[in-house]
């Protein structure tokens, strides 16, 4: 009999390596998954746990682009 394979899940090191290799500021991040930017900091530095649903998503969300705001410093 054949035993399903485990999908590994993926971790909070290797989603905020590719949040920073996308260069996205958590708190642009934190409205499109769901939660407040403290919270997501949280669970990825590991202090707080990572379901397989909410990096699924991270993921979701960093796979959209990310809208950039006006520069509110811009000289005349």
């Amino acid at each position: 009999m054949d035993t399903p394979q485990t999908i590994p899940a993926e971790s909070a090191v290797e989603l905020r390596a590719e949040i920073a290799r996308q260069m996205v500021p958590i708190y642009r991040l934190a409205p499109r998954v769901g939660l407040h930017p403290a919270h997501l900091g949280q669970v990825l530095r590991g202090r707080r746990s990572l379901s397989p649903e909410l990096a699924a998503r991270i993921r979701a969300a960093l796979s959209e682009p990310m809208q950039h705001e006006p520069a509110t410093d811009v000289a005349p």
